[in-house]
């Protein structure tokens, strides 16, 4: 029986195509070893196999069962483990503390004790087989061991300090001092008794995550907004994906060093793009203390210029008021950030001169995994064929995309694993539907998605390019109706008076859109638009949010 089996796993970064068609089986009692040169992809299809990275394509079953595209820690449960090249350990914690953390997420706990026991007894055999070797006793062995004593970890820290940026250029396992503002604090309890600390960092440019092991009996009295200066090693912390971790030997509290800055230029200068926190992903700062600062500085005016927003102008106001004297005024300039959407967007690509009813239309919907045409893959396909005004076939594809449909996915579309599972993949429909389209429009609402798709799996399983004209209903509905707020599927639907009686399956969507398409086609029929659609243009300003 095979262990583990690998079947056609593709895996990508971006663009670039890591890992193309490795198959391969384990069966019980083999050991298989990987052999290539640097970037051959070793490293990578072991990351796919232990759900570090995501699959394309492809599938990996774990003693039958398919466990493509699972995550890490759940394949821990199932018996999958990965022991990855280099130091990959808490330096800080005993063998046997770093077995209990490769054990947390068991909850076999006679299991695991009797696991332990095996790991002691193989230690004890190595360690006698050390003593025969090497001619010392057992009593050095110990000796040797307990020479070193943790130190202190409150204990004064001495060295150069550098920048948290500058601690990514580090190498694993290299020692450094760094000191920031906490943000961030978490605590995690181990079977062992010990809690491992997180603390999160910041310097103002940069930030870090750094852990630390305490006793049971051990406390630090810190906590967010605390400022420390940390002594300690960088390490690839393998249980949050091999991010640089500050491993922790020794923490000091100390005073934030508070530095009053001054303008001292002579002729004082004035802020002319000031952002609020009323500005939103912008600006972090009341306007009141931006106003302050100003004053302090000596300056005589600042303007508040948020994006879109104009929230600030009567706080601004009031505080200009407050900080001005019949000497020294203090000014508010209000002004505006504004967005300039060019939305310009076609409602035809490659448009023929053919007349709306000699044409033939195909409306289509797709449902995905996802958003992304890069990384996630179609599920299933419904499309329907349109003729002078009447529908006159149907077509409807479920796909297996060979990973795991999201939750929430399929919260939205109802479909599930179990319904794909038995169902072709999409280098076996995408044909049969190109066969589908044949010359015929294309059709969608919100066409530069479903096309994303549908053209990227032309061309990787065809290799052609694919010519069709391609009409968007969103952009339709725009402009047949440019005082709607809103122009969803369904929204479009309840004011057509169309039901809509599945959302978010491509079968039922394709239908509704088809039956939407073909009260647009007769109201440009309305305005004399008899053979083809001109590009939709729309460029406005967007108007400030009161």
């Amino acid at each position: 029986m095979d262990i583990l089996n690998v079947s056609d796993l593709n895996v990508y970064y971006g663009g670039i195509h890591a890992i193309k068609n490795i198959s391969f089986n384990i069966k019980k009692g083999e050991i298989v070893s990987l052999i290539g040169a640097n970037g051959a992809g070793k490293t990578s299809t072991l990351h796919a196999i232990s759900g570090l990275v995501p699959i394309k394509a492809g599938e990996i079953s774990l003693n039958g069962e398919n466990i493509t595209n699972i995550e890490a820690h759940k394949l821990i449960k199932k018996g999958m483990a990965h022991v990855p090249e280099g130091r990959r350990i808490f330096t800080q914690l005993t063998v046997v503390e770093n077995l209990e953390m490769g054990a947390f997420t068991r909850n076999d706990r006679d299991e695991i004790k009797a696991d332990m026991e095996k790991q002691q007894n193989i230690i004890s055999s190595e360690r006698e087989k050390i003593v025969k070797e090497n001619s010392v006793t057992e009593t050095q062995v110990y000796k040797a061991k307990n020479d070193f004593k943790r130190g202190s970890k409150t204990k004064d820290i001495k060295g150069d300090v550098i920048s948290i940026k500058d601690f990514y250029d580090l190498y694993d396992g290299e020692s450094c001092i760094v000191q920031g503002e906490i943000f961030s604090i978490e605590n995690m309890v181990l079977k062992s008794g010990k809690t491992l600390k997180t603390i999160r960092i910041t310097d103002g440019e940069s930030s870090l995550t750094s852990k630390i092991f305490l006793d049971e009996n051990e406390k630090l009295d810190i906590f967010e907004g605390t400022f420390l200066k940390l002594s300690g090693k960088l390490q690839l912390d393998t249980y949050a994906g091999n991010e640089k971790t500050l491993m922790i030997n020794t923490v000091n509290i100390i005073e934030k060093e508070v530095i009053k800055k001054e303008d001292t230029a002579e002729e004082k200068m004035v802020e002319l793009h000031a952002h609020t926190k009323m500005s939103e992903m912008v600006g972090v700062t009341d306007v009141e203390d931006i106003i302050k600062r100003a004053k302090e500085y000596g300056h005589k005016a600042i303007a508040i210029t948020d994006y879109s927003v104009v929230h600030s102008y009567p706080a601004a106001f009031k505080t200009a008021k407050k900080f001005s004297t019949d000497e020294e005024k203090m000014k508010a300039i209000f002004g505006c950030e504004m967005y300039m959407i060019d939305d310009e967007a076609p409602m035809v690509t490659n448009p023929k001169d053919k007349k709306i009813d000699d044409e033939e239309f195909v409306v289509f919907d797709i449902e995905t995994t996802g958003l992304n045409s890069h990384t996630n893959e179609i599920i299933e396909i419904g499309a329907v064929k349109i003729k002078a005004g009447r529908i006159v076939d149907r077509y409807s594809q479920l796909i297996n995309p060979g990973i795991s449909i999201p939750y929430h996915i399929t919260e939205i579309t109802s479909i599930t694993n179990e319904q794909v599972a038995n169902q072709p993949k999409i280098d076996e429909v995408i044909g049969k539907f190109v066969e589908f389209i044949g010359d015929a429009v294309l059709v969608a609402h919100n066409a530069p998605f479903d096309m994303g798709f549908i053209k990227r799996d032309i061309k990787e399983y065809l290799n052609i390019d694919l010519e069709n004209s391609v009409i968007d209903t969103l952009q339709m509905a725009r402009d047949l109706f440019p005082d709607l707020k809103k122009y969803g599927l369904g929204d479009l639907n309840k004011t057509l008076g169309l039901a809509l009686e599945k959302h978010h399956r491509a079968v039922d969507d394709s239908q509704a859109t088809a039956n939407m398409f073909i009260i647009f086609l007769e109201k440009y029929k309305e305005k004399g638009i008899e053979y083809r659609f001109y590009k939709y243009t729309r460029k406005r300003w967007v108007k400030p949010i009161w």
